[in-house]
């Protein structure tokens, strides 16, 4: 994970905004790959649900990371 090897703890709140930013995108195109039948009910079902608890906890560690930072 390129997260690990930041520089600092502002470059690692970067990194982690983007993986972030990047799962977000990533829940578009599951919305988008089962509305045109590309996947399953079942599919999409299983994947948004992982999805969603990786965007939960990546938004836990840009909050965390960032009250952090400002302290």
């Amino acid at each position: 994970m390129e997260a690990e090897h930041a520089i600092s703890k502002k470059d690692f709140l970067l990194k982690m905004y983007i993986a972030y930013k990047e799962c977000n995108e990533t829940l578009y195109w599951l919305d988008l790959l089962k509305e045109v039948g590309y996947i399953s009910g079942n599919q999409y079902d299983f994947m948004k649900s992982r999805c969603t608890e990786i965007e939960k906890m990546l938004a836990a560690i840009t909050r965390t990371t960032k009250s952090r930072i400002n302290s």
